[in-house]
């Protein structure tokens, strides 16, 4: 369950960082469909699926090796659309926090996606 709790409030986050960053004191320029597209589109995606999986927890329903992945793929979306982000950073364009406030989310994403991913796969082989 902690991963489950790990992956669903990492994609949150990732999902609102560019919306709540703001009252934070953490901006970053952008168009809103850049926002929407680096953000809440895998963070909505890892959401959903990170759902399905904790409710699998306790019914069957939909392949956990197929969700988690999802999962995953949303995290690496999330990482991959802000390489960019963190060259900015490197070249001091932006500041290191605006860089880990908006990339740490899908690094976290992933990484539980997929713990979650290697344990459905252990449990299959059993």
């Amino acid at each position: 369950m902690a991963l489950h709790a790990a992956l669903l409030l990492s994609a949150l986050w990732g999902a609102l960082a560019p919306f709540v960053g703001p009252a934070f004191g953490v901006t970053l320029e952008g168009q809103t469909a850049a926002r929407i597209a680096d953000h809440a589109v895998p963070g909505a995606l890892s959401l959903a699926s990170g759902s399905a999986l904790m409710a699998l927890e306790t019914r069957s329903g939909p392949s956990p090796k197929r969700l988690a992945f999802v999962a995953f793929l949303g995290g690496v979306w999330m990482v991959g659309s802000h390489l960019g982000l963190v060259a900015q950073a490197l070249e001091g364009e932006v500041t290191y926090v605006a860089m880990l406030f908006h990339t740490v989310p899908g690094i976290f994403v992933a990484a539980s996606a997929a713990l979650l991913l290697a344990r459905s796969m252990l449990r299959a082989a059993d």
